[in-house]
């Protein structure tokens, strides 16, 4: 499923195994607020929208993208930790997207490099 550009919402949420979907591709929803994502076989999700994802039971997740905001590098990688810390240890691939500057303003993070380091 993917849901691109809509200002229509302010909630979304996924669950129940027998939901057919495999790929949840939200982007550009500046509306979102909330994503969650619950007791569902998704495979990949992508998403740079929404201020709170919520992923519980997602044993099927094995690829996550999600790309940084302005908001600051510090909050959005935390946050994206904490969103996939149910799935770390299963991910295959995971991709946070950063802007240059933020990219730069990481350099003095090592903190934030070894949160996210999937050893």
């Amino acid at each position: 499923m993917r849901v691109e550009s809509s200002g229509g919402f302010k909630k979304l949420k996924v669950f129940g195994p027998s939901l057919a979907l495999k790929h949840l591709v939200i982007i550009y929803c500046r509306s979102l607020l909330s994503l969650v994502g619950r007791d569902t076989d998704i495979v990949s999700l992508s998403t740079n929208s929404g201020h709170n994802l919520v992923l519980e039971n997602v044993s099927m997740l094995v690829n996550v993208w999600a790309a940084g905001t302005p908001t600051g590098t510090a909050n959005f990688v935390e946050k994206a930790v904490s969103w996939i810390s149910c799935c770390l240890s299963r991910l295959e691939i995971l991709t946070l997207e950063l802007e240059d500057w933020q990219v730069e303003e990481m350099q003095d993070w090592q903190w934030a490099v070894a949160k996210v380091s999937l050893n």
